[in-house]
């Protein structure tokens, strides 16, 4: 099985596309900013201050993100855990 980061293309609108599968889907600029880090091999701590730096949010409420848009990916077979 391909890698995410090789499976997938994101684009800076916020499209996300499955090169496997041909399907996509689309994020926010935070959902892009976390799977970007997925992607790049960070840890749930490493997005969540990244939410924080680059949102301006509270560390509690970009940790409910993360763990949100990972459940979100989780559902549609995308997250590798």
């Amino acid at each position: 099985m391909k890698k995410l980061s090789e499976r997938f293309n994101s684009l800076d609108s916020g499209l996300i596309i499955d090169q496997m599968s041909g399907k996509f889907f689309s994020a926010n600029a935070a959902g892009l900013l976390i799977f970007r880090g997925i992607i790049a091999g960070k840890k749930k701590q490493q997005l969540i201050d990244s939410l924080t730096r680059e949102f301006d949010v509270d560390a509690k409420t970009a940790a409910r993100d993360v763990e949100e848009f990972i459940v979100e990916l989780q559902s549609f077979n995308l997250h590798e855990n």
